[in-house]
């Protein structure tokens, strides 16, 4: 088997998409507004594009190493989960969702995304430039840096759901004033260290605070 066969079994997101990859699904994309503007892209910065919901996923799993392999099944747990909602969530962002979808259709070649995941933020950043220079509208180009960093977010407080459970008082704040704002925000204090300087940091290459998501 050549290497070129090889490399395109092995899909790891940076080269072109191999030939059995599942192209952009169009079943939902309504009167294809967004199915010419994806066929306009390169398969390069497809290939770079499709991956990177999911790797931005992984990339915040392995910065606090504290919780062990638990923790780590449960924020893997919580990106899956992720990638189904946004992709089954129209409502949201159309442009995501078509992205999401094809992630999710994609997943066979989940495995092969672990690779060299410390690029995942300039990733990030790469990607955004991309779609600004292919005309991308800017309120989708929003919904993609929201969505990248409530992927981010929800991965780093997944192992400590358990402690950030809703208490009594959290449900009076919730129903007689702003208390799910304030229940969110004392979700967020959830995050380690660690976590909270990483997505500061990748806030910087998304362009968009990671607080501004919730």
């Amino acid at each position: 088997m050549s290497d070129d066969v090889i490399k395109k079994k092995q899909w790891d997101g940076f080269s072109t998409p191999p030939d059995d990859w599942v192209d952009p699904p169009k079943e939902n994309v309504g009167e294809d507004i967004y199915s010419n503007f994806f066929s306009s892209l390169d398969q390069k910065d497809l290939a770079l594009l499709v991956p990177l919901p999911y790797r931005i996923g992984l990339w915040m799993s392995e910065i606090d190493e504290r919780g062990g392999d638990e923790a780590d099944e449960a924020e893997i747990k919580v990106l899956e989960s992720i990638v189904f909602e946004i992709a089954e969530d129209f409502c949201k962002s159309q442009f995501i969702q078509i992205i999401m979808q094809w992630t999710l259709k994609n997943r066979k070649y989940w495995e092969n995304w672990h690779s060299n995941l410390e690029r995942a933020p300039h990733e990030c950043e790469k990607v955004i430039w991309m779609l600004q220079q292919n005309g991308a509208d800017d309120k989708d180009i929003e919904s993609l840096k929201h969505t990248l960093l409530y992927i981010a977010v929800s991965v780093a407080m997944a192992f400590r759901e358990e402690e950030a459970k809703e208490t009594i008082i959290d449900k009076i704040k919730r129903k007689f004033g702003n208390g799910q704002v304030d229940y969110q925000k004392e979700r967020l204090k959830n995050i380690s260290g660690l976590e909270r300087k990483a997505l500061e940091y990748l806030s910087k290459y998304v362009g968009k605070d990671y607080r501004e998501v919730f």
